[in-house]
């Protein structure tokens, strides 16, 4: 079992989503638990730690609140990486990765995901609304995550 600088225990899985829209809500819970247990919730806080360095790659060897974020973000974004389970998911990785932070800060992704998942301002909810009515038909014989998968996002 690996430990980080810190000293939190880094091994587990993550439950597994793969972006279908009926799984969010469970998923979406299971996760934070999970990462509430593995003690790297707070890097999906919003708008991310307040004592995160500006650079993940600042040294941290004399500040040790820096270096704990550091390693609860680094946690936070391996276990986004392992827990988006479909090739279709890459995307919300990216928004996570900065000039700063190239591999990623845990609260940008954590925080695109909220966003396509959990609409909460008018426009969100307008362009779901049109994403929805833009898929077609399809087979009436299909499995509606098929069709989703086939929106335009």
């Amino acid at each position: 079992m690996a430990e980080t600088s810190s000293g939190r225990k880094s091994s587990g899985n993550p439950p597994l989503w793969d972006g279908a829209v009926g799984k969010w809500p469970k998923w979406s819970r299971q996760f934070l638990a999970f990462c509430q247990v593995k003690q790297c919730r707070d890097a999906l806080k919003p708008g991310g730690e307040s004592n995160l360095p500006s650079r993940e790659d600042a040294d941290v060897s004399s500040e040790k609140g820096q270096r704990e974020a550091l390693d609860r973000n680094a946690l936070a974004v391996a276990y986004l990486s392992l827990a988006l389970d479909d090739d279709k998911l890459t995307p919300y990785l990216s928004k996570g990765e900065t000039g700063e932070y190239p591999g990623g800060l845990a609260h940008l992704v954590w925080s695109a995901l909220l966003k396509k998942m959990e609409p909460k301002d008018g426009l969100s909810q307008i362009e779901a609304i049109r994403a929805l009515f833009s898929i077609g038909k399809g087979n009436l014989d299909d499995d509606p995550s098929i069709l989703i998968r086939r929106g335009p996002w």
